[in-house]
């Protein structure tokens, strides 16, 4: 095959055994949020064989066991068991079995926080391989029965964590990750903020825990959790005094407060005066 003149080839026989992550759960936002498209544990028999002239994701291939055997515009060559494969988005690749093959694979977006596989090695020796098939196949595992929740976001968790290491995510990428992840959050309040918000409620609305949800907001903004929910809801509060004419009564039950006199309680300690007197200020 011309590697430059390839067309869109998918050769899977039915021999071929396939376990693939349910990509939409919502057990696995947190690996959406980290721009993971799809995941699984292929045991794969020839004539096995995937080519893509212009890819749009990066594609990720760790060799379990087995051989497998690929090509690119740069360089061709095979994979054995301890090898990682790395195949950039943007360009065309094409790769078999000519026997048997047990990889581990990801599908990764076109994304910043992905941006150093384009200028990594394409193929590497793992250094995370034995933790992260292991809590890849775990969270198989909890997906071939009913999951339990909690467990399989703590290993939708790890499978994240392992695969930022071997991919050499740095901190900087991995800090924005979590202010984005976090952003969500923010958002999804704002636009509820009558709601009843507690920690249990956040932490379970990104698919964390509440110790992990309390360490990665004070570590981004340096206050806890309820903390920032008061300050999107004064702030809403004082948008609605300054541009407003509401009843007291009804902007606290806009923001989420169930009486006035919490609600004007709260603002006090915010502005350092009442509602109504923030209100004549105008």
């Amino acid at each position: 095959m011309n590697i430059k003149n390839i067309s869109r080839t998918i050769v899977i026989p039915s021999s071929c055994r396939e376990r693939v992550l349910p990509h939409e759960s919502p057990l696995l936002a947190v690996l959406r949020a980290r721009e993971v498209q799809e995941a699984g544990i292929g045991d794969l028999c020839h004539p096995y064989e995937i080519a893509r002239p212009s890819p749009q994701r990066h594609v990720v291939i760790y060799t379990l066991s087995g051989r497998g055997c690929y090509e690119t515009t740069e360089e061709e060559g095979e994979l054995g068991p301890g090898d990682v494969w790395i195949a950039p988005a943007g360009s065309p690749h094409h790769y078999w079995t000519p026997d048997s093959w047990r990889i581990m694979w990801f599908h990764l977006a076109d994304v910043p926080r992905w941006k150093q596989i384009v200028s990594g090695k394409r193929v590497r020796r793992e250094s995370q391989q034995k933790v992260l098939v292991a809590a890849l196949e775990r969270l198989l595992d909890e997906f071939d029965r009913v999951p339990d929740g909690r467990t399989a976001r703590l290993h939708a968790e790890l499978v994240g964590v392992y695969l930022d290491r071997e991919m050499e995510v740095g901190e900087e990428m991995a800090l924005m990750h979590e202010e984005t992840t976090l952003q969500t959050l923010w958002d999804e309040i704002e636009k509820t903020l009558e709601r009843p918000w507690t920690i249990a409620g956040m932490a379970a609305f990104l698919h964390v825990s509440p110790i992990r949800l309390h360490r990665t907001v004070r570590r981004i903004h340096g206050a806890t959790p309820m903390t920032m929910v008061t300050r999107l809801r004064m702030q809403r509060a004082q948008d609605l005094l300054r541009n407003g004419d509401l009843p007291i009564y009804s902007v606290a039950e806009l923001v989420g407060y169930a009486t006035p006199f919490a609600f004007s309680r709260a603002f006090r300690r915010f502005a350092g005066m009442s509602p109504r007197a923030f209100r004549r200020l105008g």
